[in-house]
This record gives structure tokens, C-alpha cells and sequence, in this order.
């Protein structure tokens, strides 16, 4: 069995950390096992869950550069002097500023160095990250992108596109669990549920939503909106709730482990980020067979596998968000899972095709 070495884990449940363990649920385990490095002391995303798979977390002591500059570098020396058998180091980034792994595999000579990229961050580059940009050229065996977008912002014109892929059958949409959720949270049968999974953050623009889902709610008193994930914004989002007098409309849940039974409670989903990589999560609720109202030029247009996804600019403004969710009251859902399959995002044949290339540090595909 031969060990690969993953870093993106956070304590995070975002689309880093989905794709990651989606792989891992779905590589042969009989052949490879993960380890994760983590420059965290708390509790990462799906921790237990990893345990339980065998997988090993190695937490960096001193993580910080900057303050251990000295110790931040011996440390990751000598995890790579004690663990000479890896066969391949996966970097999974929505950035590229710290690039300190990939250096030292390639130091170490480790076989497999993949850089791979989930961000299509508009942001225009730093000198420290054109720099980073051109040091991966010399370090870096495979260049992986979550979508076209993502990989002309990291690396330019040479890379490959893996796609975000998903244990499908998972998220396909169960009545049984809709009821149960929606009972679970005082949601009653007929209440309109406009559904979002993410950061609270200013790149998801999470207060937008909030924004939009005013505006419908001064139209459907029944509608109720579900909100999922953590952030910096959340005392901000807690204090807009109140002023707005919605308290009673709007639940707020914390970081979920089971988010995908989520999806069958909602009734649409909301995804107006700034930019993303890929957007998994609007993939996932597409597999449930939601509408969704997301984000135009901000988010790729890939992830329409389904034609379930409407692209509204952010610049139209809340008004028209609300107006066009309040069409999706009612339509026929169901499930997507064969869409999904034949559009090549099932995590099972990703996970095989990633293990070849662990293994062999041949092409993917």
C-alpha cells in the first residue's frame, strides 16, 4: 500500500475539502492511503470520518512562517526525511502563495507533485504569487484545474481540468429526508425553502442573500431561508437577521457533516458568490434536482450540467434575484442522476482514474 501525501483539509466544509474526501470515500484503499497535512490544532473538516477510513493527520506545529519561520521549515524537512516511501503529494489550492510543499517534494525527489487549482480568483496577481507562479513550472509533475477558469488564473494555457466529482447517489433527492428535515426545524409542508451551503465570507456574498431573500419574503410569507456553513460575516448575518425582523424566517446552522441530506429539504439554491472555482455545492444540488440562481461571469459556466442553473449578473441587484426566485416556486423536481453520470462527475470514476496516476504518475485520464 503506498501513502500519498494531501493538502487542502481545513476546518472548513467547503469544495476543497468535498473534493478531497469525495476521492477519498471512492479510491481503492487496498492500494493507496491519505495522509493529510493540516497547519491547524483544531479539529479539521470530516476528521472523524478520515479516522475511520485510516487515514493519518499530521498536524504542523509550527505552520506559521511567519512567526517560525526557522522551525515552520524543519518541520516539514523532516516529515519528508521520515516519510520516504510517499509516492505522490497532491496540493490542493485557491491560491498561490504558499507553495512550501511542492518545493520540498520536489526536493526530496517525490515521484507525483500535483499543483491543483480550485479558484478562478479575479484578483490580479502579486509579485510574490507570479513568482510562486513560476517556481511550480520547475516543481510540479501534474497541473490539475477544477475548470478552465481556475487553471488559466494559476497556470496559464498547460493544464488539465479534473472535474469536481461527487458520490452521486448520495445527494439525489429523498422525500423521507425532506420530511424529515423540514419536521426537524419547524418547517412546515408547504413553506418555500431557499436553501445556501457555504463560507461566510464576502467572496460567497452571503449578506446578498440575506438581501434577496427580504425581498421575497415581502412576497411569500411562507418562504423560509436555510443557511449552512461558518465564517467571518457570521455576527454580521446574525445582526442584519434582527434589524430586518426575520428571526422567525431564517435558520442559520452552523458546519454540517451530512449537508447533502440538506438538499431535498430546500426548494431552491442560492449561489451569488464573487468567483468560484467551480462551485460544487451548486452541482450537488442540481443531483437533487433544485433550481438554482447563481452568480453570471463570477462562477463557470461548467457546472450547468443540468440546465437547472440560471446565471443572473450581481450587478441586476437584489430586486431581480428575489424576482426571479419567486418564479421557482413551484417545477417538477426530480433527481439528475444520470445527467450527472454521462457529464463525467461521478467521484467513482475520478477516484480511479487520480489512483493511476498517483501509482503510475502517468497522464489523468
Amino acid at each position: 500500500m503506498k501513502r500519498i501525501l494531501q493538502y487542502g483539509m481545513t476546518t472548513n466544509y467547503g469544495g476543497i475539502e468535498a473534493f478531497i474526501m469525495n476521492i477519498y470515500r471512492n479510491i481503492d484503499r487496498n492500494k493507496v492511503q491519505f495522509d493529510f497535512i493540516v497547519n491547524t490544532n483544531e479539529k479539521i473538516s470530516y476528521e472523524n470520518e478520515i479516522e475511520s477510513l485510516g487515514g493519518r493527520i499530521i498536524r504542523q506545529k509550527y505552520f506559521s512562517r511567519k512567526r517560525y519561520p526557522f522551525r515552520h521549515y524543519v518541520e516539514l524537512y523532516q516529515y519528508f526525511k521520515q516519510n520516504k516511501d510517499l509516492v505522490a503529494v497532491h496540493i490542493n489550492k485557491a491560491n498561490i502563495r504558499d507553495i512550501d510543499l511542492l518545493i520540498l517534494a520536489a526536493i526530496f525527489k517525490v515521484p507525483v507533485r500535483i499543483i491543483h487549482s480550485h479558484t478562478s480568483n479575479g484578483n490580479k496577481m502579486k509579485f510574490l504569487e507570479k513568482l510562486n507562479k513560476k517556481i511550480i513550472k520547475w516543481t510540479a509533475t501534474h497541473f490539475f484545474a477544477c475548470s478552465d477558469e481556475a487553471g488559466k488564473y494559476m497556470f496559464g494555457d498547460d493544464y488539465t481540468v479534473i472535474k469536481n466529482g461527487i458520490d452521486i447517489e448520495k445527494y439525489s433527492f429523498n422525500k423521507e429526508i425532506r420530511k424529515e428535515i423540514r419536521c426537524r426545524y419547524h418547517i412546515k409542508d408547504d413553506d418555500f425553502i431557499i436553501g445556501s451551503i457555504g463560507r461566510f465570507s464576502k467572496e460567497k456574498n452571503t449578506l446578498f442573500i440575506l438581501e434577496v431573500f427580504v425581498e421575497v419574503h415581502k412576497n411569500i410569507s411562507n418562504s423560509k431561508l436555510l443557511l449552512i456553513g461558518n465564517g467571518p460575516l457570521l455576527e454580521e448575518i446574525k445582526i442584519k437577521i434582527k434589524n430586518e425582523k426575520i428571526e422567525d424566517s431564517v435558520i442559520v446552522l452552523g458546519e454540517v457533516d451530512d449537508v447533502y441530506r440538506f438538499y431535498s429539504a430546500m426548494d431552491l439554491f442560492l449561489l451569488p458568490s464573487m468567483y468560484e472555482g467551480f462551485g460544487m455545492v451548486l452541482l450537488e444540488a442540481q443531483v437533487s434536482g433544485l433550481k438554482c440562481l447563481a452568480s453570471k461571469d463570477r462562477i463557470p459556466s461548467l457546472v450547468n450540467v443540468t440546465n437547472r442553473v440560471e446565471f443572473i449578473l450581481l450587478e441586476e441587484g437584489r430586486k431581480l434575484w428575489a424576482d426571479k426566485a419567486i418564479e421557482y416556486v413551484k417545477y417538477e423536481r426530480n433527481s439528475e442522476i444520470k445527467s450527472i453520470v454521462n457529464a463525467g462527475f461521478d467521484s467513482k470514476d475520478i477516484a480511479r482514474k487520480l489512483k493511476d496516476v498517483y501509482l503510475e504518475g502517468r497522464a489523468y485520464g
